[in-house]
C-alpha cells in the first residue's frame, strides 16, 4: 500500500465517522472494534480459515469503519460481509452458505448458547435473511473502500518470518511474535502503519518477553528495516494496551451503542427514544 493510504495515528479519533454521527468516544469505539475483531477471529476459526485470511477480514473491518459509522449497518452483517470478502480475496473457497451457517452458530454463542447449536435450515426465512444481509454488507464494504480491497491482503506474517530468520531468531521468538501480530488486528494499527513495521514491533515485543539476546548487530536492529524508534514505541505501546482492556461481550457492545443512540436522540430533541433498527436487529439475531 502507498503511504497516502495510511491514516496517521493521531488523526484516527477525529476521522471516525462514528464520532461525527453519534459523538462516539474513541476509547469506546476501540472497545467495539476489539470485540468485532475478536468475533472475526472466532468466525474464521469456525470456518477453518488460515490466519492470514482472518487478518484480511479484520483489516477490512478496521478500514470500513473509517468510511462508515458503526451505527449505519448491523455489525453482525458487517462480520459476515467481511469474512465473505476476505475468503474471496485470499481464494479460501468458503461459500456464502458456509459463512452464514458458521455465523449463525457464532451469534447463538453470543446469546449464551453452547455449541453445538441447531443446524441452520437452508430453506428457512432465517437463512435467507442472513444470506441477504451478508451479500448487502459485502457490497457496501466494497463501495465504501472504493473496490481497492486487493491492497488489504498484505500482512506482517511474511515479513515476520523472514525478519526472524535474518536476525537469527528461533521458533519460540517467531511464535510469540506471530501471536502479537494476531492481537494487533484488534486495534486499528493496520490502517496507520505498514505491515513490515508491525512485524518489527511484534519481534521486538517477543524478544523482550523471552529476554532473547538474538540481535548481535552494532546498530539498533530495527533500523535495518527502516523503522524509527518513535514508530516502534508507538506500535508496541498500542499492542500492549490491548492486554489492559477487560474482555468485552456482545451485551456490553449493545449497551454501549444503545447509550450513544439515546444520547443522540436527546440532543436532536426527539420526544421519545426508540432503539435503532441496527441495534434491535442485532439483539434479536
Amino acid at each position: 500500500m502507498e503511504a497516502t493510504d495510511y491514516i496517521p495515528a493521531a488523526e484516527r479519533p477525529s476521522l471516525s465517522p462514528s464520532y461525527h454521527s453519534r459523538k462516539l468516544k474513541w476509547t469506546d469505539e476501540c472497545l467495539i472494534r476489539n470485540f468485532l475483531a475478536g468475533s472475526l477471529q472466532l468466525l474464521g476459526m469456525f470456518l477453518r480459515l488460515h490466519q492470514t485470511t482472518i487478518a484480511t477480514a479484520q483489516h477490512i473491518m478496521q478500514r470500513f469503519y473509517f468510511r462508515a459509522s458503526l451505527f449505519e449497518l448491523p455489525y453482525r452483517d458487517v462480520l459476515l460481509g467481511a469474512i465473505c470478502l476476505a475468503s474471496k480475496l485470499d481464494e479460501a473457497g468458503r461459500s456464502v452458505r458456509e459463512v452464514v451457517s458458521c455465523g449463525y452458530q457464532l451469534f447463538h454463542i453470543f446469546e449464551g448458547f453452547r455449541r453445538p447449536v441447531d443446524v441452520l435450515d437452508l430453506g428457512s426465512e432465517r437463512y435467507t435473511a442472513l444470506r441477504e444481509a451478508a451479500i448487502v454488507a459485502e457490497r457496501r464494504i466494497l463501495t465504501e473502500l472504493g473496490y481497492q480491497v486487493y491492497r488489504l491482503t498484505s500482512h506482517p506474517y511474511t515479513y515476520l518470518l523472514t525478519y526472524v530468520e535474518m536476525l537469527g531468531g528461533d521458533r519460540a521468538v517467531a511464535q510469540v511474535a506471530w501471536n502479537y501480530v494476531n492481537d494487533s488486528y484488534r486495534a486499528p494499527l493496520c490502517v496507520s502503519f505498514p505491515p513490515h513495521l508491525l512485524a518489527v514491533a511484534a519481534i521486538f515485543l517477543a524478544s523482550c518477553k523471552l529476554q532473547s539476546a538474538l540481535f548481535h548487530v552494532s546498530t539498533p536492529w530495527w533500523e535495518i528495516f527502516q523503522v524509527s524508534k518513535a514508530d516502534l514505541d508507538t506500535v508496541c505501546g498500542e499492542i500492549l494496551l490491548l492486554y489492559d482492556v477487560q474482555r468485552v461481550y456482545e451485551e456490553d457492545v449493545i449497551e454501549l451503542m444503545h447509550k450513544y443512540t439515546r444520547s443522540s436522540r436527546k440532543r436532536s430533541g426527539s420526544p421519545r427514544y426508540r432503539r435503532s433498527r441496527s441495534l434491535s436487529r442485532s439483539h434479536r439475531d
